[in-house]
Parts: structure tokens; C-alpha cells; sequence
């Protein structure tokens, strides 16, 4: 979803979660991977150990487009924020 493909405000649709990502214990690396196709098709997925040859696991799945119909949300005031909680 780049400057060029126009205006817009970016949104997921379609989102499949097929499988959680549990984050080991320790000092194990995880390799993870974010995929996206020029049409928009995107996956994110996973393997134990960064440098790992083991086959990734698929995690979630979507479509992200720009859609110039929907509103930003205004800035948060994270000053405000923290003196909330």
C-alpha cells in the first residue's frame, strides 16, 4: 500500500487468524515474516529460531487497501494518557 495507490486511510479486511503466536521463554530468536502481494493479499507468519530452515507457520491472512471514505482518529494525547492511568 504505497503514496502511489492514492489516498487514503489503510485497512485490513478479510483478516483470517488461523493460528496464535506464542513467544518462547528465553533467549530463542523468532523469525517473523510479513508478506504482501501488489493486489493487496498480505499473510504474517512464523519459525523458532531466526536462522531456522524449519517451514514458517501462517499465523493470519487479509487484504489491506487504502480507503479514502474513512477518517483518521485524531492524535492522541499521550500525556493526557499517562495521567489517566
Amino acid at each position: 500500500m504505497s503514496a502511489a495507490e492514492g489516498a487514503g486511510i489503510p485497512v485490513l479486511d478479510d483478516v483470517d487468524i488461523q493460528k496464535a503466536l506464542f513467544i518462547p521463554d528465553g533467549d530463542e530468536r523468532i523469525g517473523l515474516q510479513l508478506s504482501m502481494a501488489p493486489c493487496g493479499t498480505f499473510t504474517i507468519a512464523s519459525r523458532i529460531g531466526a536462522d531456522s530452515e524449519e517451514p514458517w507457520a501462517q499465523h493470519v491472512s487479509g487484504i489491506g487497501r487504502r480507503d479514502p471514505h474513512v477518517q483518521a482518529p485524531p492524535p492522541t494525547d499521550l500525556d493526557a494518557l499517562r495521567a489517566s492511568l
